[in-house]
């Protein structure tokens, strides 16, 4: 059998499928169809198990079914992001929520020697309305800026389980060696790249930990955030923003949330202003804005995140191949704001 981390992406997700299946039973789902969303972190499946039915903002009938990452979240750490997502639904946060296994978990694992060991599986409720795959018109920033803080002030208020556990978006996150993704951490990563960029990267992480250290860990600038807040990981439907993928909370800063929104905008396009006044006004319907004393900060946010992310790509490549050809593109766009915000 040939190793999992040398399959195409097709290859690996029709290795992970039978996990799948052998989870369905699990939750009392048993001979419901599936099918592939996606194979990236996670494997992502479609559960169809009778006819969808609108209820709320969410699909009666029909489920999205995650198989983790093998080295990524712990079984624990699984855990918790649910814990977070329940009580987010509860009060009235439009997110994919949880639903528990036969035996009450929120989460079961499941052995997949064939895709690399020991696998966290969890299955959510379908959300309503449309995925944007292309940048969306800047007045819909209002309604992302406004469900953002929603996510904001829940996290900041939310009295965590005892046990709860998640990742911390601070430099060892993002640039150090406390986040493993595809078997490495970004401790590594940095070792596959090449100059200039690694030493120009490295400033950037160094510029990071000053402002980080200035800012503080305060309840005001810091707690549970989504992590990984951009346009495609958001519903627009019924007139709100429908937040999916919290496979990347934790714990962080606002302005990382800000970045990620807003990042993709981008700073690079002529539009930006208008994007960032329509986040801002959206946002101040439900949150109290950060003070100017903060936002000075954001430039450092949004190339911190860029960097952050091209290192992820560059330690994909090692288990999915097909990362090697966003390699350029990443790094182009990388390079490009850090000059346009003069890092």
């Amino acid at each position: 059998m040939r190793p999992y981390e040398t399959l195409t992406p097709a290859g690996q997700a029709r290795r992970v499928r039978p996990v799948a299946e052998e989870a369905l039973a699990r939750f009392g789902l048993s001979g419901a169809s599936l099918r592939l969303v996606q194979h990236e972190e996670n494997t992502v499946f479609r559960v169809d198990a009778g006819p969808p039915a609108p209820d709320g903002p969410w699909l009666r009938g029909r489920y999205a079914l995650r198989v983790h990452g093998f080295d990524y979240q712990s079984a624990s750490a699984v855990r918790s992001e649910l814990q977070w997502l329940a009580a987010l639904a509860a009060g009235g946060v439009p997110v994919p929520a949880p639903v528990p296994a036969l035996e009450g978990e929120l989460a079961v694992e499941v052995d997949a020697p064939a895709a690399l060991g020991l696998r966290p599986v969890s299955l959510l409720r379908w959300l309503r309305g449309r995925r944007m795959h292309e940048p969306p018109p800047a007045p819909r920033y209002r309604a992302i800026g406004a469900a953002l803080a929603r996510v904001h002030d829940h996290g900041a208020s939310w009295r965590q389980p005892t046990g709860f556990t998640r990742l911390t978006w601070d430099w060892d996150g993002l640039f150090g060696s406390t986040v493993p993704s595809a078997g490495v951490t970004a401790t590594h990563t940095w070792r596959m790249l090449d100059e200039p960029y690694r030493s120009r990267w490295q400033r950037t992480a160094a510029h990071f930990a000053d402002v980080t250290a200035e800012l503080g860990r305060g309840p005001e600038v810091f707690s549970l955030i989504h992590g990984d807040f951009h346009y495609g990981n958001l519903l627009h439907g019924d007139g709100e923003i429908r937040p999916l993928d919290f496979d990347d909370c934790g714990w962080g800063w606002h302005l990382y949330d800000f970045a990620v929104a807003l990042g993709r905008a981008s700073r690079l396009d002529r539009t930006w202003p208008e994007v960032c006044a329509a986040f801002w006004a959206g946002y101040a319907t439900n949150r109290a804005m950060p003070g100017p004393h903060v936002l000075r900060h954001l430039d450092a946010f949004l190339a911190a995140r860029s960097v952050s992310v091209s290192l992820w790509a560059v330690g994909m490549t090692r288990i999915n191949p097909d990362y090697q050809r966003w390699i350029p593109y990443t790094i182009e766009r990388t390079e490009a704001l850090l000059d346009v915000i003069g890092q």
